[in-house]
């Protein structure tokens, strides 16, 4: 499945891609709608110029976030071992958060969250990815005529082509290369997570000692600042 969302009124198409390269890419998403989302889909991630929609990248999902006492709750469910992350900070243009924990599974998104739920109800969750194609330049995209927040389906209408391999620049992740029906994904355990309008505007850099896959963006130590 192919999903449509807008980066947002934090970033430019290149302070988005720049970002996601560092970082990978997290995503607030209503629980219902995250329900029909799974690993291995595509995102095509869209920027509204004031009178268009242009398509200048595309991610796939690799990943859940929760929170870490949510997190423990669904390993728990799904009998898998969760192994500590020690401290990464993740800080961003829209928010910042703390990897604290971790675990793979090749469970569905939605059972991932149906375990979080029988700790009670959740309104929202974080998907992850990793940026698989940059589209230079960006792609008007006529079927979306206005901005909007959120995700919704791609559909035939909204005219975007399919990703094409050979313009495709993968960014390390942690995608399994198996079949979707049992592709892993990861779920990570957050603390402390905070929005924009509460933190200051920069980077954060923490090197610490951590046992995440090696090469995801999430996990990997940024060196400088912007």
């Amino acid at each position: 499945m192919r999903w449509i969302t807008f980066a947002g009124g934090y970033y430019t198409p290149s302070k988005f891609v720049a970002e996601a390269k560092k970082l990978g890419i997290s995503r607030k998403v209503p629980t219902s709608l995250a329900k029909s989302m799974n690993v291995g889909d595509e995102v095509c991630v869209l920027d509204w110029t004031g009178k268009e929609a242009q398509h200048f990248c595309t991610f796939k999902i690799d990943s859940l976030l929760l929170d870490s006492a949510l997190a423990k709750v669904v390993a728990d469910k799904l009998g898998l071992t969760i192994t500590s992350s020690g401290r990464r900070t993740v800080v961003r243009e829209c928010g910042s958060f703390e990897v604290s924990c971790h675990f793979v599974t090749t469970a569905p998104i939605r059972t991932q969250i149906e375990a979080a739920e029988s700790a009670g109800p959740i309104k929202s969750v974080m998907i992850g990815g990793s940026i698989t194609e940059e589209i230079h330049p960006p792609r008007t995209v006529p079927g979306v005529g206005k901005f909007f927040r959120g995700f919704a389906r791609e559909t035939p209408a909204h005219g975007i082509p399919a990703s094409k391999s050979a313009k495709t620049r993968t960014v390390p992740g942690i995608l399994a290369s198996t079949p979707s029906s049992s592709i892993s994904g990861m779920v990570y355990g957050l603390e402390g997570y905070k929005q924009r309008t509460t933190i200051a505007r920069h980077d954060l850099q923490l090197d610490l000692p951590i046992e995440l896959p090696a090469g995801h963006p999430f996990l990997t130590p940024s060196r400088g600042g912007r």
